[in-house]
């Protein structure tokens, strides 16, 4: 398990099943499974935000109000 950071919040995932990528200046993260887009995070409104929502390759562990964790469903 990797995690990383934007902001104060903190995305944990499986590095073995997903690669991440991360743009510091724009604080956009990208989270991909071999050539497949599963998910971009980024703050919107002081908020995180994901696109797509989830979505059919990725779901969405809530931990707690600023952590969460990955699952690719690949």
């Amino acid at each position: 398990m990797r995690e990383v950071q934007i902001r104060q919040y903190h995305l944990r995932y499986d590095d073995n099943q997903i690669d991440s990528y991360f743009d510091k200046s724009n604080e956009r993260l990208a989270f991909i499974a071999g050539s497949n887009l599963l998910l971009a995070v980024d703050i919107d409104n002081e908020e995180l935000t994901f696109h797509p929502n989830g979505g059919d390759y990725v779901s969405i562990e809530e931990i707690d109000s600023t952590h969460y964790e990955l699952k690719s469903d690949f």
